[in-house]
């Protein structure tokens, strides 16, 4: 069940088929099956939606909740699996340190789903607590207009950016959610973070490097 109470889609397996939406998780895939081919021991640790320290592509939710507005795409909805940075950094040091692990894939997310409203709303919470920013929900076809013009402004301007019409594929999915499970039967990983938690140390390190 998600954080509300409401039904999931289902999560993914390691052993499903592979289905990228976006060049990059394409590209993604490319690199893993290169690995998979080569002649060294392999083990491959899929996270979902990483965010923590040092990230900068969530961090742009951070700042919009900083300004006192939060967007959504669709109908928020979607639901997510996600992890702290903390809680990848020791998957792939378990992965890595488990004998049974060796030619398998595996997801490292935290096992609880959240949907995207849910997901924004908490960011907003952690980053102001006392006036929590207001929540503007873009259609999904406005969405795929913001987002042909973002990224035919930045080939125009020949600058790099994610939010490309080809992006819209993954803000607006169903669900990009993941299991966990066999990663934690097989190297004895489990997440630690609640998302409640890994958010407000997020705020703290953004704030104490003055990123936010």
């Amino acid at each position: 069940m998600g954080s509300d109470g409401s039904p999931l889609a289902g999560q993914r397996q390691p052993d499903e088929p592979e289905r990228p939406v976006t060049h990059y998780g394409a590209s993604k895939l490319a690199g893993a099956l290169a690995v998979r081919m080569g002649r060294v021991p392999w083990t491959v640790v899929r996270p979902p939606l990483v965010y923590g320290p040092r990230d900068v592509e969530v961090l742009r939710v951070f700042r919009w909740a900083a300004r006192g507005v939060l967007p959504i795409f669709g109908d928020g909805s979607q639901e997510l699996s996600q992890i702290y940075v903390e809680d990848v950094a020791r998957a792939l040091i378990a992965a890595g340190n488990a004998p049974q692990t060796a030619g398998r894939t595996y997801f490292a997310a935290h096992p609880d789903i959240v949907r995207h409203r849910a997901l924004v709303t908490a960011i907003g919470r952690a980053v102001r607590p006392e006036r929590p920013p207001v929540i503007i929900r873009f259609p999904a076809g406005v969405a795929r207009i913001g987002l042909w013009i973002s990224g035919t402004a930045a080939y125009v301007a020949r600058r790099p950016t994610v939010l490309t019409l080809n992006k819209a594929h993954e803000l607006l999915a169903p669900a990009l959610t993941c299991s966990p499970a066999t990663l934690e039967r097989d190297a004895g990983w489990t997440a630690n973070y609640s998302l409640a938690a890994g958010l407000a140390k997020t705020v703290t390190w953004y704030r104490e490097q003055r990123w936010l």
